[in-house]
């Protein structure tokens, strides 16, 4: 009998072994296990980063407003409640710079709607975050997937969205794939072998779709900034890459920006096996303070550049339940724990970054920039257009700098314009397109003017105008001067006016 018992405790534990194995496998260890345990090693005997660690915090959400078929109805009140309750808050918080928490729409393309990417760039306006793109897209070709990211740079742009504003504006974007299915590591989430490539061609400047608990998607390549090189005849080429590292000239055809993939040995949800982090915030997921800790504990950062951290977290924002906590009670605490534990101006100092802000203080670490990572938050894509204007009309901007602007309007409805920390504060009217300069040269201003319709132009200077003559004068305030300048532009004729300051 005791030789019975024996056998059935032994099949117990081989049973209990069996089934940790198993989960384990299905979490996907037997991709990454072995890059895990040189991380957590390499971690161990890596030299401690001078003081302060910066703390670039990243919030990427998947943000699909017609989940499961939604109805017109609920799409617009998932939007709306972004646009509502996200502002109350973000205000709330501050990071080292005075900036509130910063928000990453990577808007899904087969979901664009003209009303929802409007009310999104309002958010951008008011400093609240920018708008990626995520695409999802089945037994795909190469042409097929071009075209359509093509098409997303196209629309998303006429929004003031991935189109850069400065005097030659460019088209960039950062990018998340539906499914985690990059490269078609999924066939029938994707099918393009060669995407690495056709994303790189389209201007993706990096991939944020990293990392997953899907086993077949995950790279062997874990807790890391990389470039990975295609291979246009497999699937799959982010499985490895090399490391961005400081003083390291690029390689490969796009980097991959991963958060950190961590295993809370202290929580063991099933008991069969720990928690494996992958950074997701849901209403089962959620943000508390010992994640957080091992978000910053394993935040991945660039080579050599250990005294910059970047947490990455994601979620899907428009699902209800997820929703709820990140606009709610959840995401409060996590914001005040992060500026009470990691914000103390000693040993660290915290960041709130969109996607294109990270990158660029990726690559100015790569660069070998020191200081303050807040100085090259536009160190080589600059601001996207609408975080600097704010249009009620779909338009292209042809051209943007300090004292200029160069816009030409898609619709045919009365425009309102905003600009943000420019000479020109607002333009309204019945116009087509316009193209205004203001110079301020040998104490006079000089104004330029092309375009086509009746405008009314609001602009502020520094000095007060002598002469104002057709110009309204509309007040004093905060040392600015303001005025009114009503023009009409006849198509090919340009106005040229000085006026004495």
């Amino acid at each position: 009998m005791e030789i019975i018992f024996g056998i059935i405790g032994i099949l117990i534990i081989c049973l209990i072994i069996g089934v940790w194995i198993y989960k384990l496998m299905e979490k996907g260890v037997h991709v990454w296990g072995k890059e895990y345990v040189r991380f957590e090693i390499y971690k161990r005997f890596q030299q401690k980063p001078k003081l302060p660690i910066h703390i670039m915090f990243m919030f990427t959400d998947h943000y699909e407003p017609s989940w499961r078929k939604a109805t017109i109805e609920v799409e617009h009140q998932r939007v709306d409640d972004w646009v509502e309750k996200y502002p109350v808050l973000a205000s709330k918080h501050q990071d080292s710079d005075g900036k509130c928490p910063q928000h990453t729409w990577f808007f899904s393309f087969h979901e664009y709607r003209m009303e929802h990417l409007q009310k999104l760039s309002g958010l951008c306006y008011h400093g609240f975050g920018e708008v990626e793109v995520h695409l999802h897209h089945n037994y795909d070709t190469s042409d097929g997937c071009e075209e359509k990211l093509n098409k997303c740079k196209e629309l998303f742009s006429q929004h003031g969205g991935l189109i850069t504003c400065e005097k030659d504006p460019e088209v960039t974007y950062g990018f998340i794939h539906g499914m985690f299915a990059l490269d078609n590591s999924i066939p029938r989430h994707c099918g393009v072998n060669d995407e690495l490539q056709i994303l790189k061609q389209t201007g993706c400047y990096a991939d944020f779709t990293f990392p997953t608990s899907l086993k077949v998607c995950q790279s062997a390549k874990i807790n890391s900034i990389y470039y990975a090189t295609d291979d246009p005849e497999k699937p799959k080429s982010y499985n490895t890459g090399i490391d961005v590292e400081k003083g390291r000239k690029e390689t490969g055809d796009l980097m991959i920006v991963q958060g950190a993939l961590s295993i809370n040995w202290r929580v063991w949800p099933k008991l069969l096996y720990p928690y494996l982090d992958t950074g997701i915030i849901t209403h089962d997921n959620l943000p508390v303070k010992e994640r957080v800790d091992l978000w910053v504990k394993d935040g991945v950062c660039v080579k050599e550049k250990p005294e910059w951290k970047f947490v990455k977290v994601y979620s899907h924002g428009t699902q209800e339940k997820t929703r709820d906590v990140l606009l709610g009670e959840p995401m409060d605490r996590m914001h005040t724990y992060l500026r009470e534990r990691y914000n103390d101006g000693i040993n660290y100092q915290l960041h709130y970054v969109t996607a294109r802000e990270a990158y660029n203080i990726i690559k100015a670490a790569e660069a070998g920039m020191e200081g303050n990572p807040n100085d090259y938050r536009d160190y080589l894509i600059k601001p996207y257009a609408n975080t600097r204007i704010l249009s009620n009309v779909l338009y292209q901007l042809q051209s943007y700098t300090t004292n200029s602007v160069a816009i030409k309007i898609i619709e045919d409805k009365p425009v309102e314009l905003e600009l943000k920390n420019h000479v020109v504060e607002r333009i309204e009217g019945n116009i087509t397109e316009i193209d205004l300069k203001m110079e301020i040269l040998d104490n006079s201003l000089l104004v330029k003017i092309s375009g086509l319709g009746k405008a009314r132009i609001t602009f502020n200077l520094a000095e007060k105008i002598k002469d104002i003559g057709d110009i309204s004068f509309l007040g004093v305030k905060e040392n600015k001067w303001k005025y009114l300048m009503n023009v009409e532009l006849i198509n090919g004729k340009s106005i040229e006016t000085r006026y004495e300051l």
